[in-house]
């Protein structure tokens, strides 16, 4: 039976920017800011795992490029729409843009800024700390979400096309 490469500590990335374990962090959208937790393996420059925010659960896949610290993330929630994350691995973390994609015209639905970090170090947990004091769960600004599911009012989805 193969190790698959999650079983395999040697399997895991060695760069300090993409450990394998806990990730927490952050994406807003127009004036929300969402919460999420996620498991994330980094290795051979794959990277796969799962999470949890406001919207529900979700898988994770995608690759990364250590020299270039840059890293692709598909996050496909459970029975819903998915979401393309494209960022930068610096010290405190990755960085970068979220979108969202019309699945049959392949234009960009929305799109904003997400911020990720590894718990498993001092200046993770010190994030990690300081977004949940300041934060909570999730920040409602208009609306807020219930059950998993965003209650929107008077907010409608703007169009976004890639440059």
């Amino acid at each position: 039976m193969a190790i698959r490469p999650w079983e395999n500590e040697s399997a895991r990335e060695a760069d300090a920017r993409f450990p394998s374990g806990r990730w927490v962090g952050f994406w807003r959208q127009d004036i929300y800011r969402g919460r999420m937790e996620l498991d994330i393996t980094f290795g051979g420059g794959r990277l796969f795992g799962d999470g949890r925010d406001c919207i529900g659960d979700f898988v994770l896949s995608g690759h990364y490029d250590g020299q270039a610290g840059k890293c692709c993330i598909l996050k496909a929630y459970l029975g819903q729409h998915e979401v393309e994350y494209d960022g930068t691995a610096t010290a405190d973390g990755i960085r970068g843009v979220w979108r969202i994609r019309d699945t049959q015209t392949k234009r960009f639905l929305d799109a904003g800024p997400f911020h990720i970090w590894p718990t498993s170090t001092e200046e993770g947990e010190a994030l990690h700390s300081e977004a949940s004091r300041s934060s909570g769960t999730f920040v409602p600004l208009r609306d807020e979400y219930v059950a998993g599911q965003r209650r929107r009012s008077n907010l409608t989805p703007r169009i976004i096309h890639p440059a």
